[in-house]
């Protein structure tokens, strides 16, 4: 206690301090320095206020007017990096930046309803431009912001990604007048977004279409708002308005893009559309909606993906590059479905869990969103059951879904059962993929498409996407099946218990019982119930806390050591190993100390005016509901500073005996140095 009043007192000091300096008028200044700002309305003073953001002392710049570099080496080519290295936001104020070519490398650069145009599409042929590449850094597009360049020659790229970046796309876009589109947030020529770390810094990209787009690592790309396009993309098919090698790509909100290449990363869609033929301008494409190549994985939550009119039925909403590029579809709203080109995806969700009997261990319906399901299927009577058990959380989304899909199981409809009311048979066997508390069995279904309706593929390539169902789940159902089993009567010498005596990652083993209401514990299987529950705790339940008297006038003290334990129904409780340490004479003694008694609360002092709960235990996720304690008396008062630790352990009612192994002790504080060791409140 004292360190911990020394601390207290030092706290009520620089209160009082604090206090005093208020009464005296006197105000405590923060060392953070203030914003600053600095105004552009010129092509020599938006450069000086970059300089200055990039030394750390200006971070908005508040554009006034419309600035252009108008110098005569700009529109030939030469053109000059804006950079940008350090956190800055600029205020565009709906003006216009012309001939830019902002180069960022670090920081969060933040586009604030400003417009930033090539301005050479009457210089045809000179080398297009860049208005932004980004490489280490993030960049905010906002509120009105715009990004246009579709004149010169070669690669005309909104936007150059390279490593290290993540770009946030949340502006609806400015007005480029009724000849380009309208209101855009960027419009290119040869690609909104484009990821390539050699071209990096370059103000012009002048290569071939097969060249543009590079591999990069740790890029992240979210567009939640405006209208990106394409506008060459009707004539060149390898160029897409937003074109990635490496990165992870999302798309939600209001969204419209014209269509999305990914390769070897990941594409999630949650709201938004894809649609090859932006309708508020003439651009359209021959590509499909969203292309997948490598080992790119889709996660497709909701939202649009429409069909090029120019396919003529060669490429569809999504097309597959690669064998190994994979499509996965599941409504975030079953009744709202997945809009594609030439049809609706709906979902479905799994309902009615029960208690298992001997005929339906398991048994949930389906409920689909909408019964034209069918026409996107063979059959929709039949689609594929999986299990498994883990926590429903991990699968809540569909990239934690599908990941998961990789260790369920299949599950048959049992005979008799209507199609869409499927039970799951007991799939839990103990010992390796023991379900618990702690965790779910996880129950949905899933249809895999091959008929072409929606999906179309490279020659070789099967064009497949994977509709998963909603998953259910049914919260602490760990069931063994004993009639499998049935020479054996005491659950002790089943052949895998070994696994039930150790911390695995289902937790600590608490016995067996009827059911999950925990009210029958079974010494024994009799086949009746045929499938009795395993009861699993938290693994935090088995820590130790120690409880330490005074040395007393005969230089001798006493210790308690508490664990908790779920509940009363067990055989008996120990600490083994329970060993005191002194590491100034570097000496150890161990004990082993049983109970077989409980406590609802234990006494630190003997008035028993503070008493210690399991809820005072502090562990989260502990299933803490009683102590067992340990006490040792008459200890010699040279070991009163010593270590503390121990092994505690517990036995179940069919004789298994559990431990999470040793635990270090933490001590209960004492409210006085007199307080003594009492007896605790035994269980009532």
């Amino acid at each position: 206690m004292q360190n911990i009043q020394q601390f207290a007192k030092k706290g009520l000091t620089s209160l009082i301090g604090a206090a005093m300096l208020g009464a005296l008028g006197l105000a405590v200044v923060p060392t953070a320095n203030a914003a600053s700002t600095c105004e552009a309305d010129n092509w020599s003073s938006l450069e000086g206020c970059l300089n200055q953001s990039n030394a750390g002392s200006v971070d908005t710049i508040n554009v006034i007017d419309d600035i252009a570099n108008t110098g005569w080496g700009h529109p030939s080519g030469e053109y000059t990096n804006l950079n940008v290295t350090n956190t800055v936001t600029i205020m565009g104020n709906g003006h216009t930046v012309s001939y830019a070519h902002f180069h960022v490398t670090g920081g969060t650069f933040t586009l604030d309803n400003l417009k930033v145009n090539d301005g050479i599409e009457n210089w045809p042929t000179y080398p297009s431009e860049i208005p932004v590449s980004i490489t280490g850094a993030t960049l905010n597009l906002t509120n009105g912001s715009g990004l246009y360049t579709n004149g010169g020659v070669g690669r005309a790229i909104g936007i150059l990604v390279g490593n290290n970046s993540t770009l946030n796309l949340q502006s609806a876009g400015a007005d480029w007048g009724s000849n380009y589109g309208g209101t855009q947030a960027i419009r290119a020529a040869s690609g909104a977004i484009v990821t390539n770390n050699s071209k990096i810094g370059e103000t012009s990209f002048d290569v071939s279409v097969a060249e543009t787009v590079e591999r990069v690592s740790n890029v992240k790309i979210n567009i939640t708002d405006g209208v990106y396009v394409n506008e060459n993309s009707g004539t060149d098919n390898d160029t897409y308005a937003v074109n990635t090698w490496g990165a992870d790509v999302t798309v939600g909100g209001s969204a419209r893009v014209q269509e999305v290449y990914v390769k070897d990363g990941t594409y999630t869609q949650t709201a938004g559309e894809i649609t090859p033929d932006i309708d508020s301008s003439s651009v359209k494409s021959g590509n499909a909606s969203l292309t997948l190549d490598g080992s790119a994985k889709a996660y497709i939550e909701g939202g649009t993906l429409r069909t090029a009119d120019l396919n003529s039925g060669a490429r569809k909403s999504i097309h597959l590059l690669s064998a190994d590029a994979k499509a996965y579809l599941r409504p975030q709203d079953p009744a709202t479905p997945i809009v594609f080109g030439n049809g609706e995806v709906y979902g479905f969700k799994a309902t009615e869990f029960q208690t298992p009997t001997n005929e339906k261990p398991y048994a949930f319906t389906t409920e689909y969103g909408h019964a034209n399901l069918g026409s996107l299927t063979e059959d929709q009577n039949k689609p594929e059951l999986r299990v498994f058990s883990g926590n429903v959380s991990s699968a809540e989304s569909l990239a934690g879904q599908v990941a998961n899909d990789a260790n369920a199981q299949n599950v048959n409809n049992m005979s008799g059962q209507s199609p869409s009311s499927l039970v799951v048979p007991n799939t839990n066997k103990l010992g390796g993929s023991t379900s618990s508390v702690r965790k779910d069995l996880v129950v949905y279904a899933k249809i895999t498409f091959n008929d072409g309706k929606f999906v179309s593929a490279a020659e070789g390539v099967t064009p497949t996407a994977t509709l998963y169902g909603a998953p259910g789940a049914k919260n602490t159902y760990t069931y063994y099946d004993s009639s499998n089993y049935s020479g054996w009567t005491n659950p002790a010498k089943l052949p895998y218990n070994g696994d039930l005596t150790k911390p695995t990652d289902n937790g600590l083993f608490a016995g067996w019982y009827r059911d999950d209401k925990l009210e029958e514990p079974l010494t024994n299987f009799t086949g009746d119930p045929r499938f009795p529950f395993g009861y699993f705790v938290s693994k935090e339940t088995q820590n130790v806390f120690v409880q330490r008297s005074a040395v007393n006038t005969n230089g001798k003290f006493a210790i308690r050591v508490y664990s908790a334990v779920p509940n009363a129904h067990f055989n008996g409780f120990a600490f083994v190993n329970l060993t005191l340490y002194d590491p100034t004479q570097n000496l150890s003694k161990k004990f082993v100390v049983r109970t077989t008694t409980l406590y609802k609360t234990a006494s630190v002092n003997g008035s028993g005016t503070v008493a210690l709960t399991p809820a005072d235990y502090g562990k989260s996720g502990s299933d803490a509901k009683y102590w067992a304690v340990g006490t040792l008396t008459s200890i010699p008062g040279e070991w009163a500073d010593s270590q503390v630790t121990a092994t505690p352990q517990w036995t179940t009612l069919d004789g298994t005996s559990v431990s999470r192994g040793i635990a270090g002790g933490s001590d209960f504080t004492l409210p006085t140095a007199e307080s003594g060791v009492s007896a605790a409140k035994p269980l009532q």
